[in-house]
């Protein structure tokens, strides 16, 4: 970088600082009344990888409170829901075979004394 000639910094371009395309900023102002243009190289790299670690943070916070829900939903789904529906597939399986004498045959009352566990 040169002030009427003098140098008053090093100059690093882009390929000194070995930046990834991305990582890089380059902005250049041209001045109307001369037309000359001055050209600056900006560095990203650090907010780049700041970002980066917090979506990355956050897609793993995500994936746990999703993992805590499904396990949390999965239990009562199970008790309310998949549970009764075996047991009415059961009894109607029961009233198949023997629509009027289902209820003296052992597997019912197998079914019955199994349903008063489930009460208890």
């Amino acid at each position: 970088i040169a002030f009427d000639g003098e140098p008053i910094g090093k100059f690093q371009d882009e390929s000194e600082l070995q930046l990834r395309e991305r990582e890089s900023l380059k902005i250049t102002v041209t001045d109307q009344v001369t037309d000359i243009p001055t050209v600056g190289f900006f560095n990203q790299r650090e907010e780049l990888r700041s970002s980066a670690l917090v979506e990355i943070l956050s897609t793993l916070f995500i994936v746990l409170v999703w993992f805590f829900g499904v396990s949390a939903f999965a239990g009562p789904v199970m008790t309310l829901v998949v549970i009764p529906i075996e047991r009415m597939v059961r009894l109607l399986s029961m009233l198949m075979l023997d629509p009027l004498g289902y209820q003296s045959t052992p597997r019912y009352k197998k079914f019955v004394s199994e349903e008063d566990e489930v009460s208890k």
